[in-house]
């Protein structure tokens, strides 16, 4: 099934608030073909959402997507592809059998990663100082 490509930069002015934002709640290169991944990622949301890692990616990404980046830098282009309109979406690209292998790599890397995004988390907001990082 072929997804109609929207490169959100592009989208019309005239288009209000709350199209743009179901357009974002559409948008995702690798959200829903890694379940355990982004579960275990929307449990730790918010430490996550702090980082100044995350904070450097692009607004207009799904949580999903700055998050596969954050795990895996190497997405970042294959992303940052995907929503120029270039590719389509993870798991119209890659085979089922390894999206599989995919999840579990990833959902394995973030489990021994939320410790970082914790302490991330604490000295951002006890301190408000991104020095101290």
């Amino acid at each position: 099934m072929k997804h109609k490509k929207i490169n959100l930069r592009k989208v019309p002015s005239d288009v209000n608030i709350v199209q743009r934002l179901l357009l974002l709640q559409e948008k995702s290169f690798g959200g829903t073909c890694l379940p355990k991944t982004m579960h275990l990622a929307n449990s730790i949301k918010d430490s996550l959402s702090l980082c100044k890692p995350y904070l450097n990616l692009p607004g207009e990404w799904s949580f999903e997507d700055k998050v596969l980046v954050l795990i895996c830098p190497t997405f970042k282009r294959l992303i940052d592809l995907y929503y120029e309109g270039k590719i389509l979406q993870m798991e119209e690209t890659y085979p089922g059998n390894e999206l599989i292998t995919i999840d579990e790599i990833l959902y394995h890397t973030l489990s021994k990663m939320p410790k970082r995004f914790k302490i991330c988390n604490q000295r951002i907001t006890s301190t408000g100082n991104e020095s101290d990082k």
